[in-house]
């Protein structure tokens, strides 16, 4: 539902942004790490992620949402929990959680992402209340069929 979801508002948008300017902008601020090659196979991805962070804010914009410190620590210690798991580590005290989401935030790149998640979230949760959603049973390969698009 994320995706389709994300896929209509997207669609809905209809943003055409300066592509050439993007890629060249790209190649600068990378200072040469990549080729224009590299730039050209990744950019389909990029623009879609790029599209994508316009038309959140949009909807963070004009629905009043706010990402704040409770909503970053509770995420954090959601993924802190998921990665004791893998470790057969089920019952993780909460001490333990909330110290290792803390650390967790302290890093710059990390707080980023769980920012984007949460904020991600809250914009879907948001636009899934305003819009009609029908339930419909699928078959197996109709649900694999989804995943092909």
């Amino acid at each position: 539902f994320t995706a389709q979801l994300r896929n209509y508002l997207l669609e809905k948008a209809g943003l055409k942004l300066p592509e050439n300017f993007l890629k060249r902008w790209l190649y600068v601020i990378n200072e040469g790490k990549f080729t224009m090659e590299d730039i050209e196979k990744d950019f389909a991805g990029f623009l879609q992620m790029m599209t994508w962070n316009i038309v959140r804010k949009h909807y963070e914009s004009t629905m009043n949402l706010t990402v704040g410190e409770e909503d970053m620590l509770t995420e954090a210690k959601a993924l802190a929990q998921m990665q004791f798991a893998q470790y057969g580590m089920m019952n993780t005290p909460e001490d333990i959680l909330e110290n290792y989401s803390k650390d967790m935030l302290k890093n710059k790149d990390t707080a980023r992402n769980i920012f984007e998640r949460v904020s991600e979230e809250k914009v879907i949760e948001a636009v899934k209340n305003k819009v009609a959603v029908e339930n419909k049973s699928v078959t197996i390969e109709e649900f694999n069929k989804l995943f092909e698009k």
